[in-house]
């Protein structure tokens, strides 16, 4: 039988969800926010692609969490119903050009590609993030 999580002895305070993976439903995305609402004290970072799910969970009257950022991976405009519903995006650049100028670059290649202690995504008040496109 599996054990209940205790909520209380969660150490990380910053959880970013779906590392090496994606939304699979509303069900999926509402389990998250779940998990968002009963952990206060503990920042979340969804970055999705899923951007369909996360309409459809939106226009069946659900909110999201104060402390659950969820980052839409997108190239182009932010959709106007994210920018209504206070989502947050992520988009890619190219190796050889700069961040555009409306978006924060990501620091994660000058670390390894990793986020190590950078928390922008996390933040909610940052509206976009440029991450560059890694070479092949």
């Amino acid at each position: 039988m599996p054990q209940e999580c205790n909520y209380t002895e969660i150490e990380d305070r910053w959880i970013r969800w779906n590392d090496g993976g994606e939304l699979q439903s509303v069900e999926h995305l509402a389990a998250i926010a779940a998990m968002a609402r009963k952990t206060e004290g503990v920042r979340h970072l969804l970055p999705t692609g899923a951007d369909r799910i996360v309409l459809e969970w939106l226009a069946a009257g659900n909110t999201r969490p104060a402390n659950l950022n969820i980052r839409l991976m997108i190239d182009g405009p932010t959709p106007e119903w994210a920018t209504a519903a206070g989502l947050t995006v992520a988009t890619t650049h190219s190796f050889e050009a700069a961040a555009p100028e409306d978006a924060n670059p990501c620091g994660a290649p000058m670390r390894g590609n990793q986020c190590v202690d950078c928390r922008l995504c996390w933040n909610p008040k940052i509206a976009r993030v440029s991450h560059q496109q890694l070479l092949n």
